[in-house]
């Protein structure tokens, strides 16, 4: 593991600070990718590390077996906790308070990573994997600012588990439990059955967010709200089913505003306005998939094709359709969009590894830059990304 760089003598210089990317891999033992991202953009490099606990899949309804893609059938498996804000129960410095939490579904925990803000492809597990009460978790949520870090899970027993962190002591259950969703699933959950999508805090930390995906068109599935009270999220969500919406999936708050961006996987993507009544507005419904914000654009992918839709945030109006010639294994999964460049986990095969595929959209359209293959260690069961700057 390179993680000082060398002089032409060969005396070690100090670490370099560089940008990183995260996924886990999935498998049986269960392992995070860190993989390093250059100045120029291209990413290689990538580091792997045992998370102390075990991968898993959803399972096909009709074979029994792993889905072919996206094994998790969410967003947000990994979810990076560190800005500059202070901890609400720590008195660190900011310089140190970057932390990782990968989903193991198939031992129902969940890891915590350091990261080495000199070189954060180096990574420390903190502690032992924390139990998620709940079978499979499948996506994190985290407020730095509460110091709270939420986890949803999509088996027989599914729900929400939220945390208190603390940086000498790691997670801690709130004692509150699993907030169940009630939803009758298997371990490990069918595939498409119910489940937990995304889940995510509000810009102003006072909600949190759940997609819960449905079943049956007798079964729309809902959006899930928990209020923040004192600091802590509430034992009781309030839920409601959008008109139109079924399968609910990625989304984010729209910077600023009471509306939230989905994608649906039946049809395509909706805006929905959040208040204290039923009120809400659905647009435009076009391409399905995931969807990330970058400025006033929504970027929406497709786990089964190679076409990224850029999408306004205001409207839902289509600005433009790209098809990554550069992927080769047709689909792309969790992404994100730091900056100039949008990276996503390249969908694989059950013979095939994974990549990452990296695009420039700062010049006005999408402009491939890179696909970088992963040697091993890595193929279809890997999921999640996040960043790190």
């Amino acid at each position: 593991m390179a993680l000082k760089r060398s002089t032409a003598n060969g005396q070690q210089q100090q670490p370099v600070a560089v940008k990183a990317l995260y996924f886990i891999n999935n498998k049986v033992p269960n392992q995070l990718v860190a993989t390093e991202v250059h100045t120029d953009g291209q990413v290689g490099d990538p580091v792997f590390y045992p998370t102390g606990g075990d991968g898993s899949s959803i399972i096909h309804r009709d074979t029994g077996k792993d889905i072919p893609t996206d094994t998790l059938s969410t967003q947000d498996s990994v979810k990076r906790m560190g800005n500059n804000e202070p901890l609400r129960r720590s008195v660190l410095t900011p310089r140190l308070r970057q932390y990782l939490f990968a989903c193991n579904a198939g031992s129902n925990t969940i890891s915590t990573f350091k990261i080495n803000p000199e070189y954060p492809t180096e990574l420390h597990l903190f502690g032992d994997p924390v139990s998620t009460i709940g079978d499979f978790p499948v996506t994190i949520a985290v407020s730095a600012k509460l110091g709270l870090v939420a986890v949803a899970t999509a088996g027989i027993q599914n729900g929400l588990v939220v945390y208190n962190f603390d940086e000498h002591e790691g997670l801690c259950p709130d004692g509150l439990g699993v907030r169940p969703f009630g939803i009758n699933q298997f371990n490990p959950p069918i595939f498409e059955g119910d489940g937990a999508s995304d889940a995510f805090f509000s810009e102003d930390d006072k909600l949190l967010f759940v997609t819960v995906k449905g079943d049956t068109m007798n079964d729309p599935g809902f959006l899930s709200v928990y209020p923040i009270i004192g600091g802590n999220v509430a034992v009781k969500d309030v839920r409601s089913s959008p008109e139109g919406t079924h399968l609910l999936f990625g989304a984010f708050q729209i910077a600023g505003t009471r509306k939230l961006f989905v994608s649906d996987s039946q049809f395509g993507t909706v805006i929905l306005k959040i208040g204290d009544d039923d009120e809400g507005d659905t647009v435009a419904k076009t391409l399905l998939g995931r969807v990330l914000p970058v400025s006033k654009s929504a970027w929406v992918t497709n786990p089964v094709t190679n076409n990224l839709v850029e999408l306004d945030v205001e409207t839902n109006a289509i600005l433009s359709q790209t098809d990554i010639t550069i992927n080769k294994t047709k689909g792309m999964l969790d992404f994100v969009v730091p900056g100039n460049f949008l990276y996503a986990l390249g969908a694989a095969t059950d013979k095939e590894p994974s990549s990452m595929l990296v695009l420039d959209i700062s010049k006005g359209k999408v402009e491939q830059v890179q696909n970088f293959v992963y040697d091993f260690g890595t193929g279809y069961r890997s999921q999640g990304l996040e960043y790190y700057a």
